[in-house]
């Protein structure tokens, strides 16, 4: 009987994220947590002959959420110059995680089209040691996703991001985007 080993769990501080705004490549590592949600968007279908309805896909919404310390004006910067000059920025996230303890490998996950929607333009407060803000936003361009290493054979090729050239980064950027399109057909 196959079982989890604890060890192979994902620590879920060890990781990165990324952002590629107006071409240029941010590690964020202000960011203490961040999550994208993929919810399909579904239709109740009636049927002659059935009292209840039955649902059938038929697109999806992408959003997410990501709290960070208060230490960086890079995303206020977007948001500014969306209010002052109506530039709407949508941009690229990369999300890394990678626990070297456990043999499962690396999963990274690029989100296309990313849009902040909400955030805290401004804060102080006096209770809290370390100032966070929240952003909320949403995603609706592909989403891609690689795995190093599938749980059950434990392969996969090492990457190590953290420490990767900006050539090395735009190569895993291109190589996420050629899978991605190769899986959608384009």
């Amino acid at each position: 009987m196959a079982y989890l080993r604890a060890k192979d769990t994902v620590n879920g501080a060890l990781g990165t994220c990324y952002a590629r705004i107006d071409g240029e490549r941010h590690e964020l590592m202000q960011v203490k947590n961040v999550t994208a949600t993929v919810k399909k968007t579904r239709t109740e279908i009636p049927i002659l002959g059935l009292t209840g309805k039955q649902h059938k896909s038929g697109g999806r919404e992408g959003t997410g959420k990501m709290t960070v310390y208060y230490v960086s004006s890079l995303f206020r910067k977007v948001m500014l110059d969306y209010m002052k000059n109506g530039v709407d920025t949508y941009f690229e996230l990369m999300l890394t995680n990678e626990d070297p303890t456990g043999e499962t490998g690396k999963q990274t996950v690029l989100l296309k089209d990313v849009n902040i929607d909400e955030m805290v333009i401004g804060k102080l407060d006096v209770d809290q040691f370390a100032l966070e803000g929240e952003a909320d936003y949403t995603l609706s361009g592909d989403i891609a996703v690689t795995k190093g290493a599938v749980i059950d054979t434990m392969k996969g090729e090492a990457f190590d991001i953290g420490n990767a050239s900006e050539a090395e980064y735009d190569e895993l950027f291109d190589d996420l985007n050629q899978l991605l399109y190769g899986l959608l057909g384009y």
